[in-house]
């Protein structure tokens, strides 16, 4: 049987309406840290490791850089074990970033592609052995240990006594919603740094369609139009294109294929695929209304 499908996340829901008290700036996160007695028959083994961007790498070494690629500012670690039963236990990490689309990074980043829904914060996923949700600027992940008889339900308590301490989670980013319904939701990446690697792009989101293209958007404004310029320079059979009622680029990059983009007051948006120009064109108009035209 599959114990993950068979959880009462609703009555963590009602709790989150009625209890939540959220996480007010420039409180530690330790204060999300379940206390005594809400993981029973599980207990806190020492003391809640605190760590910062500079100190993560001594706790999760090889991981914290992507950490703070999404801006980490402070980390809270605490390991719950069974006095009773040394192999069971949870270990639950928590990190605040500086901002939502960051947090929400990380949880695409981390999240698995077969994991279960799980209702909490601003999103969630489970599997067997862990599970994961974002709730405004923080990021949450737990790791359960012990037998399959055990790990779901120790998963779910620590899962509900945090969501409990954030509060109603804020809404998410805008343009994260606003991009997110013109492409497959569980596609959706953050790019912190620049999109697809091009230092001359600035950091968005990108996300896929059905019909196999990559939608993207910045979510910053363009920092170096004369790199952006550069750029767009380079694609191979490059040319003007009209976008509705606005002008465009398209062209070919070597390692991104085919891509359509417009710029105007200072932000991009794009499509690129292997699919036919005129569908580039008509997603790429798509999206501008969707996320509003740059």
């Amino acid at each position: 049987m599959d114990h993950r499908r068979n959880r009462p996340w609703s009555l963590v829901l009602s709790a989150l309406l009625v209890l939540g008290t959220g996480l007010a700036r420039g409180e530690g996160l330790e204060r999300l840290v379940p206390g005594a007695g809400q993981l029973a028959p599980l207990q806190l083994v020492g003391a809640v490791e605190r760590y910062t961007p500079e100190s993560l790498w001594e706790r999760i070494n090889g991981e914290a850089e992507l950490y703070r690629l999404y801006g980490l500012t402070e980390a809270a670690i605490a390991y719950f074990e069974d006095p009773a039963d040394g192999t069971r236990g949870i270990e639950v990490s928590l990190f605040r970033v500086a901002d939502p689309l960051g947090a929400y990074g990380l949880f695409a980043t981390i999240r698995g592609a077969g994991d279960d829904e799980l209702p909490l914060g601003n999103g969630g996923v489970v599997d067997g052995y862990r599970g994961l949700f974002w709730h405004g600027a923080v990021f949450v992940l737990l790791h359960a240990f012990g037998t399959e008889a055990t790990r779901p339900e120790d998963l779910r308590q620590a899962g509900s006594a945090i969501a409990v301490a954030l509060g109603t989670p804020p809404a998410p980013p805008e343009i994260l919603s606003r991009f997110s319904s013109r492409v497959g939701p569980d596609s959706v990446q953050v790019h912190p740094d620049h999109l697809f690697g091009r230092a001359a792009l600035p950091p968005g989101l990108s996300g896929a369609t059905a019909d196999g293209a990559v939608l993207f958007v910045a979510t910053t404004a363009q920092g170096d139009s004369a790199a952006l310029a550069a750029y767009l320079e380079t694609l191979v059979g490059r040319r003007n294109v009209g976008v509705g009622d606005w002008g465009g680029v398209s062209g070919r990059d070597p390692d991104l294929g085919p891509m359509a983009v417009v710029v105007r007051a200072g932000r991009l948006i794009g499509v690129r695929g292997a699919v036919p120009e005129q569908e580039l064109l008509a997603h790429l108009q798509s999206l501008g209304a969707a996320v509003g035209a740059p």
